[in-house]
């Protein structure tokens, strides 16, 4: 019995510890929350209090919506001496808001990442001025000037930076309200809290 043990301890250990790691990778999949269970914002750039920003988000969200959350989260990143858009990328799939200052938004930013801001996401922001680019078939917009150095909205009392700063929405967020083709229309959050972060304050 010694010698078989000796011999053969590993498939005993690999039979104890495969389980566990098996039952713990299961149990963290089905614990990650749905895209529509969480809010995500990435701002790519310096000077922004994310901590601040994550606590009046965390604060007012429920004010806003009926939709219910497990997750929230403000992060702030920037490429750094990775490429731009191998870096940029993977983050719309990541965030349902990525602000970017104007030093970190390389040209053609807007057309290579996202789409021209559907009709609906457009009328909803209309009085806002928006981050255009050229086509050939003309100007169009990506995104909304956030900040601009004038603008005293939400977003500005908690940014002390100097540049303009773009906000995008991603294609792929589901707490849009169905405004960007994805998602429900009761799922709204990433709506609500833009139209938050944009609202002007006296």
């Amino acid at each position: 019995m010694k010698n078989h043990l000796q011999f053969h301890w590993g498939k005993y250990l690999a039979a104890i510890v495969i389980p566990i790691v098996l039952w713990t990778s299961v149990f963290s999949i089905l614990k990650k929350p749905a895209p529509n269970e969480k809010l995500s914002i990435l701002f790519v750039g310096e000077g922004l209090d994310t901590v601040s920003v994550q606590q009046e988000v965390e604060r007012v969200l429920p004010e806003l919506t009926d939709q219910k959350l497990q997750s929230i989260s403000i992060s702030q990143a920037a490429p750094g001496n990775r490429g731009y858009f191998e870096f940029m990328h993977p983050q719309i799939y990541r965030y349902d808001i990525i602000i970017i200052t104007q030093s970190q938004c390389l040209e053609n930013t807007g057309q290579v990442l996202f789409r021209t801001i559907p009709q609906a996401l457009q009328d909803t922001f209309s009085f806002l001025p928006f981050y255009t680019e050229s086509t050939e078939a003309g100007d169009h917009p990506y995104g909304l000037v956030i900040c601009d150095g004038q603008l005293n909205n939400r977003f500005s009392s908690f940014y002390e930076g100097s540049e303009i700063c773009y906000l995008f929405f991603s294609p792929e967020s589901e707490n849009l309200a169905g405004k960007n083709g994805k998602g429900n229309p009761s799922d709204d959050c990433a709506l609500q809290i833009a139209r938050y972060l944009l609202e002007i304050v006296n």
